[in-house]
C-alpha cells in the first residue's frame, strides 16, 4: 500500500510539474547568422558597414540610403549587396526604371585568397607534438584532440570580400542572376512581384535582396506602375510585406530632390537610415582639406530596434567613406587636431611647434622666455 501511494504521488507531481517549452532551432540559411532577440542577419556586402550597424541587415526591414547629388557612391553600396547575393545564393531582384543593367554589369569580383607559400619542412599539428607540448596540463590533451570536430562545423563565409578593380564574371552571373523589374511596363505591380519573388524565396528557404533604385525621383514617380501611389503609403505596405520574413529591402532615394517633410515621412517609414554624401560639390572645402585621404562621409540616421525597445548605440554616428582600388572602407570620423594645416606651413602661427618650444614669437610681442 505505501509504494502504491508513493508511485501515485509521484504521477501527480510529474502531471503537476513545469516543463519549459523550448522553441525549435531555426533552420540555418546560407548567408546568415543569428543575432539577438531572435533576429537573423544578413551581409551588406561590405564588411566596415556591417560592423557599424550592428552586424549586418536585419531580415525583414527596410533600409533606405540616401543618395549624393554629384557622385554614385551609393551605387557602390548596391552593387555589393546584390554581389553578396549572388555569392551566397540568395535571391535577388532589382526594380527601379532607367539604365539597370549598368548596375549588374558592375557587380565586384569576389577577391580570392592568394595561396599560401609552400614550406620545405610540414609544421607538426597539434595532434601530432600534443604528448610532448602538454606536460603540465594534460588533462587538456583530450580537449586538442579532439578539435573543431567535436563542436559545431565552422560557419560558412558570412560577408565575401571583393575586388572593386574587376567585375563579376558572366559564368558566375549566370549561376545566380539578379532579377529586373522595370517600372516602364504599365502592367508591373511592384508590391504584387515582391510578394510573389518572397513566396518562391520562402519555399526555396533562402533569403530575399530587393533593391529599389531611386525611389522619389522623377523616373520613378513618372512610371506607370507607381501612379496612384504616394512614397510614405507604398513604403507603409513593402514593410508589411517584410515583417516576420526572410527578406532585406534596400531603398535608395535622392535625397536632394526631396522636401525635408517628405525625407522625414521616408525615414519614418524604415528601419535603417543612413546617408552617403562626398566632398564633391561643398560649398566649403574644409572636409576635403582636413581629410585628403577619404572621398566623402557616411552618416547614421536611424538604426533599427525590431522586437526592442532600444537600438543599437554606436560610438559615433558619423563616418568616413575611402574607394580605394580594390576596396570600399569605411572609418570612424576623428577630427585631426585645430588648426594642424596652418601650423605645418607657418611656424609662427599659434599652436605650432616652434611656438610650443622656446623660440622666439612674432614681430612686436615681448615674451619673458624668449632668447
Amino acid at each position: 500500500k505505501v509504494s502504491s501511494k508513493t508511485s501515485r504521488i509521484k504521477s501527480d507531481l510529474l502531471l503537476m510539474s513545469f516543463t519549459r517549452r523550448l522553441p525549435g532551432a531555426p533552420v540555418a540559411i546560407a548567408g546568415t547568422k543569428p543575432w539577438l532577440h531572435g533576429h537573423v542577419l544578413a551581409s551588406s556586402g561590405i564588411a566596415d558597414l556591417d560592423a557599424i550597424i550592428g552586424g549586418g541587415y536585419l531580415l525583414g526591414s527596410l533600409v533606405l540610403a540616401q543618395e549624393d547629388q554629384h557622385t554614385r557612391y551609393i551605387d557602390s553600396v548596391v552593387r555589393h549587396f546584390l554581389a553578396e547575393g549572388v555569392l551566397c545564393g540568395h535571391t535577388t531582384l532589382l526594380v527601379g526604371r532607367g539604365n539597370l543593367k549598368r548596375i549588374v554589369d558592375g557587380l565586384p569580383q569576389p577577391a580570392s585568397a592568394a595561396p599560401l607559400p609552400e614550406e620545405k619542412h610540414a609544421q607538426p599539428t597539434p595532434t601530432q607534438d600534443v604528448d610532448s607540448s602538454l606536460k603540465i596540463a594534460w588533462r587538456y590533451k583530450d580537449f586538442v584532440k579532439a578539435g573543431p570536430g567535436a563542436g559545431p562545423s565552422p560557419p560558412a563565409t558570412y560577408c565575401h570580400a571583393f575586388d572593386l578593380s574587376k567585375t563579376m564574371s558572366a559564368d558566375m552571373l549566370a549561376s545566380n542572376p539578379v532579377s529586373i523589374l522595370d517600372l516602364s511596363d504599365p502592367s508591373t505591380s511592384v508590391l504584387l512581384s515582391i510578394r510573389e519573388a518572397l513566396r518562391q524565396a520562402k519555399e526555396s528557404n533562402t533569403v530575399l535582396r530587393v533593391v529599389l533604385w531611386g525611389l522619389g525621383s522623377p523616373l520613378w514617380c513618372s512610371s506607370p506602375a507607381f501612379q496612384g501611389q504616394t512614397m510614405p503609403s507604398f513604403l507603409y505596405s513593402l514593410r508589411s510585406l517584410l515583417r516576420g520574413s526572410t527578406t532585406v529591402a534596400l531603398v535608395t532615394t535622392p535625397s536632394h530632390l526631396l522636401s525635408v517633410p517628405e525625407l522625414k515621412t521616408l525615414q519614418h517609414q524604415s528601419d535603417l537610415v543612413f546617408a552617403v554624401r562626398s566632398f564633391t560639390g561643398e560649398n566649403d572645402s574644409g572636409a576635403e582639406r582636413a581629410f585628403p585621404d577619404y572621398h566623402g562621409f557616411l552618416q547614421l540616421f536611424k538604426l533599427p530596434r525590431l522586437h526592442s525597445l532600444t537600438a543599437l548605440l554606436p560610438d559615433t554616428f558619423n563616418f568616413l567613406i575611402q574607394i580605394r582600388r580594390r576596396r570600399f572602407v569605411v572609418e570612424p570620423l576623428h577630427l585631426p587636431p585645430e588648426d594642424s594645416s596652418q601650423a605645418e606651413t607657418d611656424p609662427r602661427a599659434p599652436g605650432s611647434v616652434t611656438q610650443l618650444m622656446c623660440a622666439p614669437g612674432p614681430r612686436g610681442t615681448n615674451n619673458k622666455l624668449d632668447f
